[in-house]
């Protein structure tokens, strides 16, 4: 994943590249809104690289404004509506900045989507305009790589016991033949817990420069890569990770661009947290000796001096007792899904059971002959200890402040318990850890502010200082766009929530005909998602449609760019970092305002805490939270300047609340109706339009002859 390109002439940077060489700590400012508009300006080595490129104000003061925080090393929040073109507004300044002082700069996004782009098109783009020689390199976190020692002593150990696992193993080993990357996630189909928890790369167990494959080691290939680029690009939760160990997990860096950083206090608060699921222990366990094939790590590496029968009842005992602890926790909650843990609980039997065989793993770790099996082995004792540890604290409640809570998923063969902690509150972390040991640090999304104020986004991430920027997006959103509601339709409260979801699959209906497809329908909730798919799949058999969670997010969204007039059913991870331009989708429908759900137990412990300090939690925290999320399935629609649509928000309370009002309020301006005739009609108009516009194009071309976008 690695961008290299040649140094060309760098004459429209020269003023710029004085002010960068100031002996000053941080250089002063960049470069002022008229030298950055000369770049970005019509005619300009911007335009003469990029064909269909069209100037933006917004993006050359969102350039400006990012320039000046690099060069004085300053906090800045921007938020950039579609179409403004932020990453090469970032980009621009960030790789100059990085190249003339020689300086590592590193841009986080959440989605995959955004890191190919910037990877595969923005950074090649953008630096071959400029002719600034750079390299970029996608960094991706250690258990993303496939471990080729670890690959091998899994079919060596024969670890699965699953038809499926082995299965899946042996196609990892012939994929492993051909992949030039090792990247797991290129594999094409996403491997169970314990096959991926045995072929991964695992730091704590790596043997670096002593393992026998080290000179192809994936992993270790794209470390050197990294250590010899310019820009890093990575995500949210490897940010964190890189944070958490004190920056050893990445190269370092002095600059970094937090892009959908809207999504960062849910990234920090997942990554801070822990898990205990009932699956861990058995993995671990079977790593070191399964009692059902008699393979593993113990009596591959002991050989002669293992004896199984004095090993197989503490591991029976493990495994039984693992079992037996999560059944009784589940029976105890009475089968509830998410159960929010507000007392001590007793984990002294597994626990007991845990150290126990801990303490005599530690007096065989001595009769290993060499030092490979005593690394990998230091690795499983490890996470024997992390195992106790986390029991110990979600167990105990140790950590104030915290949320503990207990969740079930799936059934049967596919049934999963869990004990999970995460923190209340991540803004003091980030106030200490992040904000004063990273500067400049630049934070961006197309939804950042509520109310056209940062101050709900500062408080959630411990932001003081800095400067602010918000900029509209340039799309006429007034002419292409058209804003459904329907305050006849019921309220989606406890007492008329039936017919709520009854009028809604109704509408839905009536929507996705009137636009003849090309639809997103976004839920809050997988039931009614499965309520309204069953109903309506017979109902509109004549388009294509997907439901999320019927395969792989990425192949369902590829499926439904290849069929125009399909319907996608989703839930959230499709309300934001989808990007469908054109006319595939034409429509966007909002099931219900995206407010979190009540007895959700991080969302809950929040809620009580603003109370506990007399303050008002709806307005304070829901009403923002839900907004930024209203605002990121709204921009599903209009990703480009020739898109168009309908979005429908089928939640009576934007029209009928006093706070509805905020919630529209927060949307680009366009037309609003509640009229379903109307939807038809404007579909209509806007595809005749389209129609127009591609013909009147093609005449230009066919007069002036074509060219290709880059």
């Amino acid at each position: 994943c690695s961008v290299r390109f040649t140094l060309r002439g760098l004459r429209h940077i020269f003023s710029t590249a004085h002010n960068l060489l100031s002996s000053t700590p941080y250089p002063p400012p960049l470069t002022t809104i008229d030298e950055i508009a000369g770049f970005f300006r019509p005619g300009g080595p911007l335009a003469l690289r990029h064909p269909d490129y069209e100037f933006r104000p917004e993006q050359v003061e969102m350039a400006a404004a990012v320039a000046r925080a690099i060069g004085r090393g300053e906090t800045l929040l921007v938020e950039a509506g579609t179409g403004v073109g932020k990453s090469l507004a970032y980009l621009y300044p960030l790789i100059l900045w990085s190249k003339v002082l020689k300086k590592r700069a590193a841009v986080s996004t959440e989605t995959k989507t955004l890191q190919k782009q910037l990877i595969e098109k923005d950074i090649p783009f953008l630096v071959s305009a400029t002719g600034i020689e750079l390299r970029a390199e996608l960094c991706l976190g250690a258990n993303t790589y496939l471990c080729l020692l670890r690959l091998d002593r899994s079919g060596q150990r024969e670890l699965f016991e699953s038809k499926e696992s082995v299965k899946q193993y042996q196609a990892i080993l012939s994929w492993a033949r051909r992949t030039e990357a090792g990247i797991l996630l290129e594999l094409g189909f996403t491997p169970r817990y314990e096959v991926a928890a045995s072929i991964q790369v695992e730091p704590d167990m790596c043997l670096r420069r002593k393992c026998p494959h080290f000179a192809s080691c994936f992993y270790y290939k794209a470390r050197e890569r990294a250590e010899a680029a310019d820009l890093l690009v990575m995500n949210h939760h490897l940010f964190f990770a890189n944070l958490a160990v004190n920056g050893a997990a990445l190269p370092p860096f002095e600059a970094v661009v937090f892009d959908e950083a809207h999504s960062l206090e849910e990234a920090a608060t997942s990554f801070l947290g822990a898990e205990v699921s009932q699956h861990r222990i058995p993995s671990l366990l079977n790593h070191l000796y399964s009692v059902k094939t008699g393979k593993g790590f113990l009596p591959a590496r002991l050989r002669d001096s293992f004896r199984a029968e004095s090993w197989e009842i503490a591991f029976r005992e493990a495994h039984d007792l693992n079992e037996e602890f999560f059944s009784r926790l589940e029976d105890g909650w009475k089968g509830k899904k998410t159960v929010r843990i507000r007392e001590r609980f007793s984990a002294e039997a597994i626990t007991r059971s845990l150290l126990g065989l801990i303490e005599r793993l530690k007096e065989v770790k001595k009769a290993f002959p060499d030092e490979e099996g005593k690394e990998e082995f230091g690795g499983y004792l490890n996470r024997a200890g992390e195992i106790v540890s986390d029991l110990d604290a979600i167990s105990n409640l140790k950590q104030e402040d915290w949320v503990y809570w207990f969740e079930r998923t799936g059934e049967r063969r596919r049934l999963r318990r869990a004990l999970h902690m995460a923190p209340m509150e991540v803004g003091e972390f980030l106030g200490e850890k992040l904000w004063g040991n990273y500067a400049p640090a630049i934070l961006t999304s197309a939804t950042l502010s509520t109310g056209g104020s940062f101050t709900y986004l500062r408080s959630r991430l411990g932001i003081e200082g800095g400067h602010e920027l918000i900029l509209a997006s340039p799309f006429d959103y007034r002419r292409r766009v058209l804003l459904y509601t329907d305050p006849r339709i019921p309220d989606p409260g406890p007492r008329t929530r039936e017919a709520y979801e009854t009028r809604v699959i109704e509408e839905i209906e009536k929507i996705v005909r009137a636009t003849e497809g090309g639809a997103f329908v976004l839920f809050t909730s997988y039931r009614v998602l499965d309520r309204a798919y069953e109903a309506l799949a017979p109902r509109l058999s004549r388009y294509r449609l997907f439901r999320q969670g019927e395969g792989e997010r990425y192949k369902i969204l590829e499926e439904f760019k290849s069929h125009p007039d399909s319907i996608l059913f989703g839930t959230t991870s499709f309300w934001q970092g989808v990007d469908v331009p054109g006319a595939n989708l034409r429509c966007v429908i909002i099931a219900k305002l995206p407010f979190g759900v009540p007895d959700e137990p991080v969302l809950q412990a929040r809620i009580e805490r603003i109370k506990e300090a007399d303050g008002d939690p709806f307005h304070e925290f829901q009403v923002p939270a839900a907004i930024i999320m209203l605002r990121q399935g709204f921009g599903r629609l209009i990703r480009h300047r020739n898109d168009y649509g309908v979005v429908a928000i089928l939640d009576p309370r934007v029209r009928t609340k006093g706070y509805g009002r905020a919630f529209v309020s927060a949307l680009p301006p366009c037309r609003l109706s509640s009229d379903l005739g109307e939807v038809e009609s404007f579909i209509a108009e806007m595809r005749k339009g389209a129609v127009r516009d591609g013909r009147d194009k093609m005449d230009a071309m066919d007069k002036g002859g074509s060219r290709e976008r880059p």
